[in-house]
């Protein structure tokens, strides 16, 4: 007979363990130097008589903490909102974005207030943005996923998005922008030179190589951290075992994959009535987060990693340019 009172007992535990997961953002120290460059482009970020802004690209993989970047930079106490005054300002571009009428519709709901109702033209609608990050005393605006200007083949959406935060925002209002995306949003830059001509630098977030030293030795820290923030009753010491190097294989040294990896051992983890993260529960978390398919290999459960690639060499060099 199922007693659901256990059963209650468990998910809350779940609920709560994964609460503490969720909140444990490990600050790189390419998340440290883009927390900084943020902060200097808000404050110093505008060139010649004129005050037009800068703008910032935040580029890197998926999950690799992009968007958590802009998280911490929100939960500053100068960037909360005070009364009708909103110092910065966040949104995403939508990813199923028709064309940029909609991605300013989506800059005047974060500003507070919805786009007009029926017929308006284009230019309608930036003077209106114009005036409310004036009147609202916006100091910098942070953009997610300004990929989806160009991962849609959408023609020139891509260049008439870019034109619209260089002219509205940049020239116009100027207030900078730091804006995130995945590589390919590279093109937005590409496609219009003039918002390239205005960007003042780009700020890469990366995972962790394995065969660089010292970024090994900080994944390292990262997988002792999680094991920690797991709360379970034993420690097996993950980070100083074999089975660092097996984890980040299987999360290819990307912290957001770690996270979910350690997440999906402490659900099933918890189930099973474990004392702690083991290898035999790392293989079946891996298993239930990996897509499969053909060739594909469990690197908790074979006795011998194949060798590494080459490693990328220019990666050495760029772990030490915060802005490239």
């Amino acid at each position: 007979m199922i007693n659901h009172a256990d059963n209650t007992a468990i998910e809350a535990e779940i609920q709560r363990r994964l609460e503490k997961l969720s909140a444990l953002y490990v600050k790189t120290n390419d998340i440290v130097g883009a927390l900084e460059s943020i902060q200097t482009l808000r404050t110093y970020g505008y060139r010649g008589l004129r005050k037009e802004a800068y703008c910032y690209f935040v580029g890197g993989p998926s999950s690799t903490g992009k968007g958590r970047l802009f998280s911490t930079y929100c939960n500053r106490p100068d960037a909360a909102r005070n009364g009708e005054f909103m110092p910065v300002v966040r949104f995403s571009v939508p990813p199923a974005l028709k064309n940029v009428t909609e991605f300013e519709g989506a800059l005047l709901r974060a500003l507070g207030t919805m786009p007009f109702a029926g017929s308006h033209t284009k230019a309608v609608m930036e003077d209106r943005i114009v005036h409310l990050l004036e009147a609202k005393r916006v100091e910098v605006i942070l953009i997610d996923e300004v990929n989806h200007f160009v991962d849609k083949k959408l023609g020139n959406l891509a260049y008439w998005g870019a034109d619209v935060i260089k002219t509205v925002i940049l020239d116009r209002a100027k207030v900078p922008v730091i804006m995130n995306g995945i590589e390919v949003a590279d093109q937005l830059f590409l496609r219009n030179p003039q918002l390239m001509s205005r960007r003042k630098g780009v700020l890469r977030l990366f995972a962790f190589e394995w065969n660089i030293a010292l970024e090994r030795a900080q994944f390292q820290e990262a997988i002792k951290l999680f094991e920690m923030a797991a709360r379970f009753p034993k420690k097996y010491g993950l980070a100083e075992s074999g089975l660092s190097e097996r984890i980040h294989r299987a999360t290819g040294g990307v912290i957001g994959n770690l996270c979910r990896l350690v997440e999906t051992c402490v659900e099933m983890g918890i189930k099973q009535g474990k004392d702690g993260i083991d290898q035999d529960l790392l293989a079946v978390a891996h298993a239930s987060l990996a897509d499969g398919g053909r060739g594909w290999t469990n690197v908790f459960s074979v006795a011998v990693l194949p060798p590494f690639l080459a490693p990328d060499e220019s990666r050495t060099t760029k772990l030490h340019k915060k802005v490239a």
